[in-house]
């Protein structure tokens, strides 16, 4: 009993404990930016679109353990700063309920919509799931708004 209780308390008391003393720091100051930051990102959800999936290996019928993909998608912020958001891109295997994010990094911003990027080491065998998508890049709006999430179309 006594194992389990220090693992609830290490794995999920402690930390827990660490992020409401950051919130109710300052009179509660990092919690009233975060709503602030949300509020922003909720005026310009709607509008931000993701699309333009695609990979080096879109004609490939299979894949090898180990092997490099690039994968690319377009994002249209529609003036919601790029700052609060994060790319990803997810992905599993279809016989593991477990699921691995690799971060997508700009790489042409400037343009509209913008482009991001990241290359996928294929590990693991059997069919293969991948997307990307996009949510909000403070750890804290994607707790309190854990629906706050886009996949690419």
């Amino acid at each position: 009993m006594n194992r389990v209780l220090a693992d609830y308390t290490d794995k999920f008391y402690l930390p827990s404990r660490a992020t409401v003393r950051e919130l109710a720091r300052d009179d509660r100051e990092p919690l009233r930016e975060a709503l602030r930051n949300a509020q922003e990102l909720l005026r310009y959800w709607d509008g931000i679109v993701i699309g333009g999936f695609s990979t080096s290996a879109d004609k490939q019928e299979v894949l090898t353990e180990g092997e490099q993909v690039e994968i690319s998608c377009e994002v249209a912020l529609n003036g919601a700063p790029s700052g609060s958001l994060q790319v990803e891109l997810f992905y599993m295997l279809h016989d593991q309920e477990d699921h691995r994010t690799v971060p997508m990094e700009p790489i042409h911003v400037s343009k509209t919509p913008a482009k991001y990027g990241c290359t996928l080491d294929i590990r693991g065998r059997g069919l293969l799931s991948v997307n990307a998508r996009i949510r909000p890049s403070a750890p804290i709006l994607r707790d309190l708004y854990p629906d706050l999430v886009k996949w690419a179309q």
